[in-house]
């Protein structure tokens, strides 16, 4: 809603004027709480929009120059040599092949394009930016379409916004080239929260985009509840929708923008969005995964994964798991988490600016390294919008909010689609009065969530876990045969009755990798790039949406090389 700020004043009983903060800064404002007739106020939630005070900050950090042979994180103290963790972009930031190796992210699923992603952005970006990156890495041409809200303009005049719209694009091309489209609402004229929500409505009335990514982020309580609700509405309205929200859970560590105490980062916060942390990835020559540690580079003045407890919105049921018992209790509790708020982040990926990616945006200088969990957001976002794919293809709908099926396959604490991250804190007591932050742990922590994507078991999950109980499940696919080469086996079945699909598994016998995947409606595939000379197992799953059934396994050997 926009008027002039007489009318406001009047029905509102607020008069307005420009006011300076404390540090300097004028902002406008309404001196009060606005007030409504008993009539109106019962069927108001809130007022928000009333002061220009409150501006949002995307969560990017520009990687500082050092030297090539080290990458250190404070996460650990440990220093880690460049051999280990230098990506293969320009500068020796993390190309998109590079990032698809190291989480084992396969290019495609199922055939054709369909997924629409989502990106809100506070401006405008430069078209050439994209183009010099898909042409770098050599990936398609994504068509990337902007929406402008509340008739903004689009204006890119803005070096760090418009670097934080290329570095949205670039991660969810880099992890999902065969992306049908790429939708970026703009909105900049506005302050937070009223900007936000209205992407956010924007988002949900299009009802396009299968999966959606947000960078930006401010602490709870300087929003307030009533702004804190009204997103929670417009969530709402998007998981019944069947709309995937992965949201950046902040830069600054335990503590928020404010600096002082443990702060929640919102959206981040908001229990019907995936909020995603980030990590120091480190790979191995071949580019393949080593480990991960907590970021943290607090003291090095260069930010740390957000991570804490919401104070204002309870704990999900998704956070909570039965004891030895049968008690329900936060899955949080045994890292010192909280056991009746939301416990932040879900889950995490690289977002280190000691492990960074490489980006191109043209006011920002051209190629540049960038870290922060706007890094790790639309990484996240975009892997699941993969998955979502091999989901609508086996006929089993939108996948949606990944919350109850991310937390889903626990064991114990500990998630079996998920790498655990075991090292650090997002906390720094020397730098912050004393306050310590979270830890990291076995199991959730409010530092990395359940922790980084294990690509493989969370595709299998997601179509394995989703069911229509009105539907019945398909038959067992039967007569399952191996022809193997050196590096190759075609697999071949007699249909399953009921099935829509088929959806296929490579498991390296002895170590239990899963070396392939794939989704198909016929009853033949070929496994490609297998080790000669190894002990395979393949499994053929049914599907349909009223659940799957698992083949016998079949195993055989590949042949030796010559």
């Amino acid at each position: 809603m926009k008027a002039p700020a007489s009318t406001f004043a009047h029905h509102l009983g607020v008069n307005f004027g420009r006011y300076q903060a404390s540090d300097g800064k004028t902002f406008f404002s309404a001196d009060r709480q606005p007030q409504l007739p008993s009539e109106i106020a019962s069927h108001v939630g809130g007022i928000v929009g009333l002061n220009d005070a409150i501006r949002f900050a995307p969560l990017a950090i520009r990687a500082p120059a050092r030297p090539a042979a080290m990458a250190d994180d404070h996460a650990s103290g440990n220093a880690h040599a460049a051999t280990e963790s230098a990506g293969h972009g320009p500068n020796g930031g993390l190309s998109p092949q590079d990032i698809r190796t190291a989480y084992a992210i396969p290019a495609q699923l199922a055939p054709g394009k369909q997924e629409t992603l989502a990106l809100f952005e506070q401006g405008g970006f430069l078209s050439s930016d994209i183009a010099t990156y898909v042409k770098k890495f050599g990936l398609p041409n994504v068509p990337v379409k902007v929406r402008n809200v509340n008739g903004y303009a689009g204006a890119v005049n803005s070096p760090g916004v418009a670097g934080e719209a290329a570095l949205d694009i670039d991660m969810a091309i880099a992890v999902n080239p065969q992306l049908q489209q790429i939708q970026v609402y703009e909105e900049g004229d506005d302050p937070y929260p009223v900007a936000l929500l209205a992407a956010l409505g924007a988002i949900a009335d299009d009802n396009t985009a299968q999966t959606v990514s947000i960078s930006y982020g401010i602490d709870e309580e300087i929003l307030g509840n009533a702004a804190l609700a009204a997103e929670g509405q417009v969530l709402t309205q998007m998981v019944a929708q069947g709309q995937g929200v992965y949201v950046s859970s902040g830069d600054q560590g335990a503590y928020g923008r404010t600096g002082s105490g443990l702060h929640g980062e919102d959206p981040g916060t908001q229990p019907l969005v995936t909020s995603v942390g980030g990590t120091a990835l480190f790979t191995r020559q071949n580019g393949s995964y080593l480990n991960e540690e907590t970021w943290n580079l607090l003291g090095k003045g260069e930010g740390a994964t957000g991570g804490g407890i919401s104070a204002y919105w309870p704990i999900p049921d998704y956070q909570l798991i039965a004891d030895a018992q049968g008690k329900q209790t936060s899955i949080a509790a045994p890292n010192h988490g909280s056991s009746t708020q939301r416990n932040f982040p879900d889950v995490a990926a690289v977002a280190s600016p000691s492990t960074p990616v490489a980006v191109y945006s043209e006011l920002d200088g051209g190629w540049i390294n960038v870290g922060g969990t706007s890094v790790s957001a639309p990484i996240w976002a975009s892997f699941m919008s993969i998955a979502d794919q091999a989901h609508q293809y086996a006929g089993l709908g939108r996948i949606g909010f990944a919350n109850p099926f991310l937390y889903g396959d626990i064991d114990g604490a500990v998630s079996l689609d998920t790498k655990d991250v075991l090292k650090g804190s997002n906390g720094n007591a020397n730098l912050f009065g004393g306050v310590a932050g979270f830890s990291a742990g076995q199991g959730y922590d409010n530092v990395t969530g359940l922790g980084s994507m294990l690509s493989s078991s969370l595709l299998i999950d997601s179509l394995l876990t989703a069911h229509d109980s009105s539907t019945p499940p398909p038959n067992q696919a039967r007569g399952v045969h191996a022809s193997p080469t050196t590096t190759t086996s075609t697999l071949e079945w007699s249909a399953a009755d009921n099935a829509t699909g088929y959806e296929l598994i490579a498991e390296d016998y002895a170590s239990g990798a899963v070396s392939g995947y794939a989704l198909t409606r016929g009853t033949r595939y070929t496994f490609k790039d297998l080790k000669p000379n190894t002990y395979y197992a393949f499994l053929v799953i049914a599907l349909n949406k009223g659940g799957a059934k698992l083949s016998s396994p079949v195993i055989v050997k590949t042949a030796k090389k010559g």
